[in-house]
């Protein structure tokens, strides 16, 4: 939709907003636009914004008007519509059976009046449109359109009527007195809205045949119907029936990834699936805008480096630096319009690689020394753009190398009893020395499930499985001494016989270079290095269970301790590690109610506490004295501001506190307490001044964990005493001094004091 010059598109990724005057994208801002982040659909009324989330949230853009209670009763909201009558109607979705829903307002509130469901025929049928014209509610569905007036009791079935003759419309609108179906056999025929039931065939006609109706859009002031199909667009112009018809067909031009149309006396709008809008002026020219944003906001894998956020998916990666995206589009069978620079509006950043995308969600990333490694999980390396890693140079964005057989192992008919090749690389990461691992699982051509390059002379190197039931390495971690613990997913074969193929737990790896000596028969015959050692306890696992699936591991630090943290399918513990022994550190498995899978991960932060991240229950965290952050119940869509419960991994900006969650929704930012400890003297406080009744919060900040922080009129009287966590380096205070009171307008001093670390002070000042 356009208004004020400026063209407004509802997303599953928010709204956009482009200012044809200024010729840039702007930032949507309302204050309800946390409510929800899918939008389904948008309209305007009195040129103001009215909005339909996805998750059934109503709302006006600038004002208190908004129902959201809804959230929790349906599954999905899919369009809605304005009347004149201060009505709104919403089609909805809920355990797989639609309905309407209505609404009516007025300048000061907006309210639920009721619902309607279970007029149909099917009970199943799939609700596609609707709209209203003289107090009748149409509704078109999978079997054709049904109507009703909303004087009568629509609750009732026997007060909604079927059209006949309208199997296979597939989408219909009303203008100048008139409904306009279009058919799915190419025909376009018009009905009297009053008398539904009787086509007028007289002005029915036959298109030329443009490919497959996607939407229609009807500007009222020029009387003019345009519909959108999957090779072009027809306009249909009621000023001298039958039609006065035209078509928009660009040579050359694909419209099958368009999603929507609007059209002004200006030009016509395309929206695009996954790639902004184009314009396409009466001249047929073209001009294919999108903002600078993600490729596709579904990420799977990130890692944070100097300031830089690097990210991928299947699109591609993305390189966020200093408040702009650059994109590297991985291989498409379709050409991606969002790497042509030479579109005025187009602010997308990206460039094509020759790469092909692995076939499922990436599970890991890493960055070092400009260097982006990016294990595929899951692809056929059939062809020199098909390998099991790429490598890319960040600062030139190029290919360094796409690696495969015979550096990486695939699947030769153990598991499935098809000799493939299909390659799987779950994990990549450094060593404290100078090497890079791949987890190679269904590694069966040579059992080498481990795979490490050399940085000091780029020689490739290999371990081999301990035995024939360890096909399935999830993660590696590394402790102080060197040794190398690798996680096992427990699976049997897909064969008739289910033989055993991975049989779970934890496995140890030894370094000779670091003391470990191995004695004979323990050798690993890939690698003089290194050989497998048998952990004494492994029924300390949790459950007890010493084959469970061990989805993911990483090492976090008490004291001059490791603790290995190990996430599992029955939950989540650390484990004090003696020699070959593990000792958990408390009596219960963590979440052990929480369906663990593949993907699900558990990372550290710099001030070690324990971030366990789910597909599909948020963020939970454990902080290095066992307790919870927030609480048990950890970061969720329901009680922060994250995109989706979907998390598919974390990293973290240690300097700034800062934690980034990759979502199927986009990218996630928590401020959160723990930072890389910072000098005392370096202490920052923001806002300052602060002024009471305009500013929540004091954000304290850049000092180091475990201090205590006073603040202190001029004359050194102690108004507020603030005692940090051992692992915590930042705080946010509400302005109230002890006795509950706000302090008053002044200046004051912030003195941070620790006995190890030093103090340090500043100045604040407060306005009431």
């Amino acid at each position: 939709m356009k208004y004020d010059n400026k063209l407004y598109g509802a997303t599953d990724g928010g709204i956009f907003i482009y200012d044809f005057s200024n010729q840039v994208f702007e930032e949507y801002e309302s204050n309800y636009k946390d409510i929800c982040i899918n939008i389904a659909d948008i309209e305007s009324d009195d040129n103001d914004l009215w909005v339909l989330c996805g998750n059934g949230a109503l709302y006006k853009n600038s004002s208190n008007l908004i129902v959201s209670h809804l959230i929790d009763d349906i599954d999905s909201a899919v369009e809605f519509i304005i009347s004149d009558q201060g009505l709104i109607f919403m089609i909805y979705e809920s355990n797989n059976v639609y309905g309407l829903m209505q609404f009516s307002y007025n300048e000061d509130q907006l309210i639920y009046n009721d619902y309607y469901k279970g007029f149909t025929s099917n009970i199943n049928s799939e609700f596609i449109k609707i709209m209203f014209n003289n107090n009748i509610l149409y509704v078109l569905t999978d079997e054709g359109i049904y109507y009703g007036n909303i004087s009568d009791n629509l609750k009732f079935p026997e007060n909604w009527y079927f059209v006949n003759q309208t199997l296979g419309v597939l989408g219909f609108d009303i203008l100048d007195g008139l409904m306009t179906l279009f058919y799915d056999s190419g025909y376009v025929a018009i009905v009297n809205p009053f008398d539904p039931t009787s086509l007028i065939n007289t002005i029915q006609f036959q298109q030329v045949f443009l490919g497959e109706y996607i939407d229609v859009y009807t500007d009222t002031y020029n009387k003019t119907i345009y519909i959108l199909y999957s090779e072009g667009v027809r306009s249909l112009n009621y000023n001298n029936l039958p039609f006065n018809a035209s078509n928009i067909e660009i040579s050359g031009v694909d419209f099958s990834d368009a999603l929507s149309i609007y059209a002004d006396s200006a030009s016509v709008y395309i929206g695009m699936k996954n790639q902004g809008f184009w314009e396409i002026s009466d001249s047929n020219i073209i001009n294919k805008c999108s903002p600078n944003t993600l490729a596709s906001q579904d990420v799977d894998a990130l890692t944070f480096q100097d300031g830089v956020l690097y990210g991928v998916n299947r699109s591609g990666v993305f390189i966020y630096k200093d408040e702009s995206f650059t994109n590297l589009i991985s291989n498409s069978p379709q050409p991606n319009f969002q790497t042509d620079s030479f579109y005025e509006c187009n602010s997308f950043n990206g460039l094509d690689l020759n790469y092909m995308s692995a076939e499922k969600s990436y599970l890991s990333l890493m960055i070092h020394d400009n260097i982006l490694y990016i294990p595929s999980n899951g692809i056929m390396p059939s062809a020199s753009n098909r390998g099991g890693a790429i490598m890319i140079d960040v600062e030139n964005y190029q290919i360094l190398d796409i690696i495969g057989l015979p550096v990486f192992d695939g699947m030769a008919g153990i598991y499935d009893n098809q000799d493939s090749d299909y390659m799987t690389i779950n994990q990549v990461i450094k060593d404290d020395s100078t090497n890079i691992w791949f987890v190679n699982p269904y590694a069966e051509n040579t059992q080498r499930i481990l795979v490490y390059k050399s940085l000091e002379n780029n020689e490739w190197k290999y371990i081999v499985a301990p035995d024939e039931v360890s096909y399935v390495p999830r993660e590696v971690a590394f402790d102080r001494w060197g040794r190398i613990w690798v996680s096992f997913q427990f699976l049997s074969t897909n064969t008739p016989d289910a033989n055993l193929y991975s049989n779970g737990g934890l496995k140890l790896l030894g370094d000779s270079n670091n003391g470990f000596i191995c004695k004979e028969g323990d050798i690993n015959y890939g690698n003089d290095q290194y050989c497998w050692f048998d952990i004494e306890n492994l029924e300390s696992l949790p459950g007890l269970d010493p084959n469970v699936s061990i989805w993911s591991i990483a090492f976090a630090k008490f004291g001059a301790n490791d603790i290995l943290w190990v996430l599992s399918s029955n939950g989540v513990q650390g484990y004090n590690i003696t020699g070959l022994r593990i000792d958990p550190i408390y009596p219960l498995d963590f979440f052990n109610n929480l369906p663990f899978s593949e993907g699900d991960k558990v990372r550290v932060d710099a001030q070690n506490n324990v971030w366990i991240i789910t597909s599909h229950s948020g963020v939970r965290v454990i902080k290095n004295d066992l307790s919870f952050w927030p609480d048990q119940f950890g970061v969720t869509t329901s009680n922060s501001d994250i995109l989706s419960n979907n998390v598919k991994d974390v990293t973290f900006d240690n300097d700034n506190g800062l934690a980034f969650l990759a979502t199927d929704n986009g990218v996630s930012i928590l401020e959160i307490p723990f930072q890389n400890n910072k000098k005392n003297s370096e202490v920052g406080v923001s806002p300052n001044p602060f002024i009471v009744g305009q500013h929540d919060n004091f954000l304290i900040e850049d000092m180091y964990a475990g201090s205590i922080i006073k603040i202190m009129t001029i004359s050194g009287e102690v108004l507020k005493k603030i005692e940090l966590p051992y692992n915590e380096n930042r705080i946010n205070w509400d302005g109230r001094q002890k006795n509950g009171d706000y302090i008053d307008s002044g200046v004051y001093f912030l003195v941070v004091e620790n006995n190890k670390h030093g103090n340090g002070i500043t100045k604040i000042a407060v306005i009431r």
